[in-house]
């Protein structure tokens, strides 16, 4: 059917060359402007806008005929698209793609060709990012019939391209997020699915789960149809992010996975002398049995227990310590000089309350307990020493010999005075 169209154009083209014969300009309005696209006599297309006449720009001629199927605007480039005939290529057309800057000039033109009958046959804005599908068709005795297509895509300037092949038939496509759904009925469901990346999701797979597995944080699960989780519906995807065990349906699938919390500021088993702030990413968090808000600072010395809550019966539990964090005296240790005890907790001194800041002057042994949460106790032992015996008796022995001295050399010396200065 192209093949019998093809040549009906080349008998018009044949027309067009005879004087006062004329071909009309097809017009493609876009936002803001409107692109005509007209046959010059020789067979060559004019590409031009209506509100700028300026731009111009003409394409082939009457040995390299191209045929356009539609134009897409992508900022400043224009694109255009469709397929040719070559009369020195084997096949009988091939498909195109042409990008012109703001000032008609051709940023590119890339042409396929796989040996088949090729065309870009539509366009279509996946998250702002042109795709093209290009049919591929195989000429036969009666006419040409679908083999498959392929899904192009180019980079931002337009100096590289990736494409994908779909082996499905396309005769509808839907842009929904950041996907194109496409599919081989005119009603009902999509087989495949493009996103803006070039990823492709197939109809019987599920994406970003695994059976038996366990996930932190967050999930994106895909799909492109309808997916069952807890026995609540989801269309083409799943964002998750509430802890617990979940069980996914999908087509002949059926997954059991379960999501933990993303947990900072703590881990279990944690032991720290300083306070802890926590931040639990989704759940309902309990810390020793009462609720826990996000950012709240954990100050108390003692032991203590988070638990998070989710679905399904899932519970996790982190249990950690603070301790009280003392300052001031060792363990065991013996000291000569008074000490000043800082802690945090309830502190008791041999017994008897004291609060941190307390200074410890009389010598003797001590006991310090510091309790905390959920029956936490610190304790240490230590000894304020007094001075050494000895070292005083032979200070203060010392003392006395030493006035002793000054005393006995002030006698003395009065009397050499007096006997030298006031003898007769």
């Amino acid at each position: 059917m192209k093949i019998f169209a093809f040549f009906l154009v080349l008998m018009m083209g044949f027309l067009m060359g005879h004087p006062g014969l004329t071909f009309a300009a097809d017009s493609y309005d876009l936002a803001e402007r409107t692109v005509r696209i007209e046959r010059l006599p020789g067979g060559a297309l004019l590409i031009s806008l209506e509100e700028d006449p300026t731009f111009s720009f003409m394409l082939g001629d009457g040995d390299r005929r191209y045929f356009v199927n539609g134009v897409m605007e992508d900022g400043v480039y224009l694109l255009v698209y469709g397929y040719f005939h070559d009369i020195g290529h084997d096949t009988f057309y091939d498909a195109f793609v042409l990008v012109l800057d703001a000032e008609a000039e051709p940023v590119l033109l890339t042409e396929f060709d796989f040996g088949e009958l090729e065309e870009v046959a539509t366009a279509f804005k996946v998250s702002g990012r042109p795709m093209f599908q290009l049919d591929v068709l195989v000429d036969t005795r009666d006419q040409p019939e679908w083999e498959t297509h392929y899904v192009i895509m180019f980079a931002a300037d337009y100096r590289s391209y990736q494409m994908v092949e779909v082996p499905k038939r396309i005769v509808r496509w839907h842009i929904e997020g950041d996907r194109v759904y496409l599919s081989d009925r005119y009603h009902g469901a999509y087989h495949t699915a493009i996103d803006a990346a070039l990823k492709v999701y197939q109809a019987d797979r599920l994406y970003g789960v695994l059976d038996q597995t366990a996930y932190t944080g967050h999930m994106h699960i895909r799909f492109v149809e309808t997916a069952w989780l807890n026995d609540t519906a989801f269309l083409r995807e799943i964002f998750l992010e509430t802890p617990g065990h979940y069980t996914i349906t999908y087509a002949n699938l059926s997954y059991d996975f379960t999501l933990h919390p993303d947990v900072n500021g703590v881990y279990d088993g944690q032991i720290s002398a300083t306070p802890l702030t926590l931040q639990v990413s989704a759940g309902r968090a309990y810390l020793n049995h009462d609720i826990y808000v996000n950012g709240t600072p954990v100050e108390r010395p003692g032991y203590h227990r988070l638990e998070i809550e989710g679905v399904n019966g899932y519970v996790k539990t982190l249990d950690f310590t603070i301790t009280a964090d003392v300052h001031g005296i060792y363990d065991m240790q013996q000291y000569h000089e008074p000490r000043t005890l800082q802690f945090r907790g309830v502190g008791y001194l041999n017994n008897r309350y004291i609060e941190s800041g307390y200074v410890v002057q009389e010598p003797g042994l001590y006991t310090l307990k510091v309790h905390g949460e959920n029956g936490y106790e610190e304790v240490h032992h230590f000894e304020l020493l007094a001075p050494p015996v000895e070292r005083a008796f032979w200070r203060n022995t010392l003392l006395v010999v030493e006035v002793g001295l000054l005393a006995t050399a002030a006698v003395l010396g009065g009397i050499w005075v007096y006997r030298y200065k006031f003898k007769p």
